[in-house]
C-alpha cells in the first residue's frame, strides 16, 4: 500500500495524502451478511450507514435503491441495527484509512430501539471506560463488543461523525448534498449550518466544516474477528440461548400486571410476546419494551430482527402465547 499527496488542507496546514489502493491489496472486509452491506471505490473518504429503524426485515426497496446509487460515493454502504454490529462496521472502516466521515442516515425517526446513534454521538464526545462502556449512554447495551479502547480512540481521531435525523423519502436530494459535500476539497469546504439539521461531531475538524482532509494516519488498524465470530453464531441459533437471554432481560423489569412473556425463534426471526391484564398502564409496557432491546443485545450480528408483539388479555380470558414460555405468573384458575 502506498500513499499520495493529492493537494493541500488550508485550514489545518498540512498535506492531504490518500492510500492507493490496487487490486491485490484491497482493504480486508469482514460481514456476517453480504446483503446488508455494499462495498464501493475503497479510495473515498465516506462511509455510509443507514440507521436500521424498520419492523419489517429488509429495508423498503425505494430505501434499498437509495443505499445502491449513493454506494458509488462511498468506501462502504451498509444497513446497522446494533451497538453489538458495530464490530463489522468498525473494523471495515479502521481497515481503510482513507475514511474520515461517517455518516449516519436515520429516517422517520431520531434513533432505532437500540439507541445506536445516541451509543455513536457520545462515544464521539464523551468517550469510554477503562472497561470500553460508552460514558452518560443511555442504550440497553452500552458498549461495542469485541473493539478494543485503542480501536475506539483510533476510530474518534481517523473519522468525523455526520447524522441525519427524520429523514423521509422527499429527502433524498439532501441526502446526496452531504455525501458530495463530504469529498470536496478544503478550498470548496461547506459549513456544517449549510445543511438543516445536519450535526456534526469532530475530534480533528474545530471549525464545522465538511471537507476531505485525506487520511489521518499512516497505516490501517485491524480488528481480527474471524474466530469469536463463527463460535457466536452457532451458539446464537439455539432455542437455549435465547431463553437463557430473555430471563437475563426480565430480571427487575416484571410488573404485576404482566401475564405472560412468550418467545419463538425462527432462524434468525425472534418473536416476542408479552400479555398483560387489563390494567396495564403505558409505563409497565414500555419495561417490556426495553427487556426486548435487553434480549437484542445479545445477538451480536445485525441479521437478527425481532418482532415485538404487545396484548392486552384481561384475567381470566385465554392467551395466545409463542412456542416457549419464559415468564407466566401465578393466576388463581390456573389459566
Amino acid at each position: 500500500m502506498k500513499t499520495k499527496i493529492i493537494g493541500k488542507d488550508h485550514f489545518l496546514n498540512r498535506d492531504i495524502k490518500k492510500f492507493i489502493f490496487d487490486n491485490t491489496k484491497m482493504p480486508e472486509s469482514q460481514v456476517f451478511n453480504n446483503s446488508d452491506v455494499i462495498f464501493g471505490n475503497p479510495n473515498s473518504n465516506i462511509a455510509i450507514c443507514f440507521i436500521y429503524t424498520w419492523s419489517s426485515e429488509y429495508a423498503p426497496e425505494e430505501i434499498r435503491r437509495l443505499a445502491d446509487k449513493i454506494s458509488n460515493y462511498s468506501a462502504v454502504t451498509g444497513f446497522w441495527r446494533t451497538t453489538n454490529g458495530a464490530r463489522y462496521v468498525f473494523s471495515n472502516i479502521l481497515s481503510n484509512p482513507n475514511i474520515n466521515k461517517i455518516l449516519l442516515l436515520v429516517f422517520e425517526r431520531g434513533d432505532n430501539g437500540h439507541l445506536l446513534v445516541d451509543s455513536l454521538t457520545k462515544l464521539w464526545t464523551k468517550g469510554v471506560d477503562e472497561n470500553g462502556i460508552i460514558n452518560e449512554c443511555n442504550a440497553p447495551n452500552p458498549k461495542f463488543e469485541q473493539v478494543p479502547i485503542e480501536g475506539l480512540n483510533r476510530l474518534k481521531k481517523q473519522a468525523d461523525l455526520l447524522v441525519l435525523k427524520n429523514l423521509t423519502n422527499d429527502n433524498f436530494d439532501k441526502i446526496e448534498a452531504v455525501i458530495k459535500a463530504g469529498f470536496q476539497e478544503s478550498e470548496n469546504a461547506k459549513d456544517v449550518c449549510d445543511f438543516e439539521g445536519l450535526e456534526f461531531y469532530s475530534n480533528i475538524i474545530k471549525n464545522d466544516k465538511i471537507y476531505d482532509n485525506g487520511a489521518r494516519f499512516d497505516t490501517p488498524f485491524f480488528i481480527d474477528l474471524s474466530n469469536s465470530s463463527e463460535k457466536n453464531k452457532s451458539k446464537m441459533y439455539t432455542v437455549e440461548y435465547l431463553m437463557l437471554s430473555a430471563q437475563r432481560a426480565l430480571l427487575m423489569r416484571v410488573v404485576p400486571c404482566l401475564r405472560t412473556v412468550s418467545a419463538s425463534l425462527d432462524g434468525t426471526k425472534i418473536i416476542w410476546r408479552c400479555i398483560f391484564d387489563k390494567n396495564a398502564a403505558e409505563d409497565e409496557i414500555a419495561s417490556l419494551r426495553q427487556a426486548a432491546a435487553a434480549v437484542m443485545k445479545n445477538y451480536s450480528t445485525p441479521v437478527y430482527t425481532i418482532t415485538e408483539i404487545y396484548e392486552i388479555v384481561p384475567f381470566p380470558e385465554k392467551m395466545n402465547t409463542e412456542e416457549n414460555m419464559v415468564y407466566h405468573r401465578q393466576e388463581h384458575n390456573g389459566g
